[in-house]
């Protein structure tokens, strides 16, 4: 993975934890209620909402199932900026 690309994922990790977190606030839950009521560990969910770790998609549903959320409304509450036709040209050019 090169440095950029290494960049991109971190980047990315922390916009996904911010949109979690920010979701769990809203429902005023825990990060302990969060794990309990989604299956998923609560070291996970930490590591999750500060970006140190990739949500798998089998997981991804319980955890919206907990926030009571849809998949598209995490995707709204990401916040990052990044240049996705930028991205397509580069690619297309490598």
């Amino acid at each position: 993975m090169t440095p950029q690309q290494r960049q991109l994922r971190d980047e990315w990790r922390m916009a996904i934890g911010k949109a979690i977190k920010g979701l769990r606030d809203q429902e005023g839950m825990t990060q302990q209620q969060l794990a309990d009521q989604s299956g998923i560990d609560r070291t996970t969910i930490v590591h999750l909402e500060r970006g140190q770790r990739s949500i798998l998609l089998d997981r991804l549903l319980p955890l919206l199932t907990a926030l009571s959320t849809r998949p598209s409304d995490l995707i709204e509450m990401i916040d990052f900026d990044y240049d996705w036709e930028q991205r397509r040209r580069q690619s297309a050019a490598d």
